[in-house]
């Protein structure tokens, strides 16, 4: 009696699984909410997923569950981008799960709203608790996961993002410096070059006109195979980008 209960009690628990694996209907997108207030919206409920691959969002079901901020986005006059994604390890929500362990998942961590070039506003991604269910029954992988987003401001994502569009100006700017500097800087070594100078791999130690001695340095020795070489002041370029 006690032997045959065990399939009944696993197919219960599969059933009341298959139950849970129903995905939800995304929140209906209140475009009068703030930003920070869609955001919160999101934050603290529960994504039931399945295992539907999209390329940007890692789960189609997760592009269903941040629909609004999509909807908030594009109302903004902007796109949401993706700055950030990591690896989320799924433990099993039930063991032996068809033998696995565990289940991994390349998902945004970071996403961005950006209006006109510029940031509007972000969030964090977060997955608490991430389980898997492999369906037999359905056919199907589920995954599960309580999500947690912090809303990111526009002018902090500004200054802390590479890719912000004051900080690409920004790059480009220092670009265009460095390009003038080392100009000015091989003009300067070519016309008068001086014992300390440094240069592409290494620093001049001696002169002789029209030859420079220049001892290379660890990369240098590397590259040249040897300690030092004489060589045409007319060829000598700066060793850096931005040389001083």
């Amino acid at each position: 009696m006690t032997m045959n209960r065990s399939p009944w009690i696993t197919t219960l628990t599969a059933a009341l699984l298959l139950v849970g694996c129903a995905v939800p209907a995304p929140p209906p997108t209140d475009l009068s909410l703030s930003p920070e207030q869609i955001t919160r919206s999101l934050n603290a409920r529960k994504l039931t997923a399945r295992g539907d691959p999209d390329a940007v969002y890692g789960l189609a079901m997760l592009k269903t569950y941040l629909q609004p901020a999509l909807d908030r986005c594009r109302a903004d006059g902007g796109q949401i981008e993706v700055l950030g994604r990591s690896q989320v390890w799924f433990a099993p929500r039930v063991e032996g799960s068809a033998g696995r362990s565990q289940a991994q998942l390349l998902l945004p961590s970071k996403l961005a709203c950006r209006a006109n070039s510029a940031f509007a506003w972000g969030a964090d991604v977060r997955y608490a608790e991430p389980t898997f269910f492999p369906s037999q029954w359905a056919g199907e992988m589920y995954y599960y996961a309580n999500m947690q987003l912090g809303f990111i401001p526009g002018t902090q994502l500004e200054l802390t993002e590479a890719s912000s569009a004051s900080n690409r100006e920004a790059a480009r700017n220092a670009s265009r410096e460095c390009s003038a500097m080392r100009q000015a800087y091989n003009e300067r070594l070519r016309a008068s070059p001086a014992i300390g100078m440094t240069v592409a791999f290494g620093t001049i130690i001696d002169l002789r006109p029209p030859l420079a001695l220049i001892q290379y340095e660890a990369f240098g020795r590397q590259m040249k195979g040897r300690e030092q070489d004489w060589v045409q002041i007319s060829s000598l370029s700066a060793g850096s980008d931005c040389p001083r």
